[in-house]
């Protein structure tokens, strides 16, 4: 009997020594200020899923975060002419959002109704920027040091939406921004994949805006 004893006192003193699993985005100056446990790991799995996107992109492996930047950016300006284009899976985006803690989409994101110009009996739902959300405070915290991220930010207090010229500045300066900090890459992460549900879903069918529908 002493073999099997000393067997589950030896895992249980492994287990204990064995360090929590960290989150990056927790971490970061300012973020659990904002965010509560869950989000913050939603953000974290967010940002995985949208840097392990553009790394996909390389034909080898990514010696530096930046290579995989560069490569979504030309991926996006060289992509398909006419239309709406990110490189991102939907598919793997919506498993992703799908297991995202109860609340979470809700904190960041609102639905918008798009009608269908060539079928007004029919509507396609997308993601816009929740603004009563946390959305604003992130953004006002990124604002304090990046310039780029406060004209954003500002933009959005005024307009509740991406605007095309939004979508363009961040698109054209993505090489300039501080991917050293984690706080930055989760805004482009959110930025990204917020066009990319509007994009997947809406195709390219011609679309009319319809009043948001406020996310329960």
């Amino acid at each position: 009997m002493k073999y099997p004893l000393l067997f589950i006192a030896l895992t249980f003193a492994i287990s204990n020594c064995t360090p929590p699993a960290t989150n990056p985005v927790a971490e970061a100056t300012g973020m659990a200020e904002i965010f509560t446990e869950n989000e913050l790991e939603d953000l974290q799995a967010m940002l995985q899923l949208f840097e392990t996107q553009q790394c996909a992109l390389l034909e080898e492996s990514a010696t530096d975060l930046a290579d995989c930047y560069h490569a979504f950016a030309v991926a996006v300006v060289n992509g398909q002419p006419g239309t709406d284009y990110l490189p991102i899976s939907y598919e793997a985006q919506h498993i992703t959002f799908g297991d995202f803690h109860s609340g979470t989409l809700a904190t960041f994101w609102n639905n918008q109704m798009l009608m269908r110009a060539d079928d007004p009996n029919k509507q396609i739902m997308t993601l816009v920027y929740q603004p009563e959300g946390k959305i604003q405070t992130y953004l006002d915290l990124l604002g304090e040091e990046y310039i780029l991220i406060k004209q954003y930010a500002d933009t959005f207090r005024n307009i509740h939406t991406i605007t095309p010229k939004m979508e363009e500045d961040v698109l054209r300066n993505l090489k300039v921004f501080n991917l050293a900090d984690i706080r930055v890459r989760v805004f482009l992460a959110v930025h990204f994949l917020t066009l990319n549900d509007n994009y997947k879903r809406r195709g390219n069918l011609p679309v009319q805006v319809t009043s948001p529908e406020v996310d329960s």
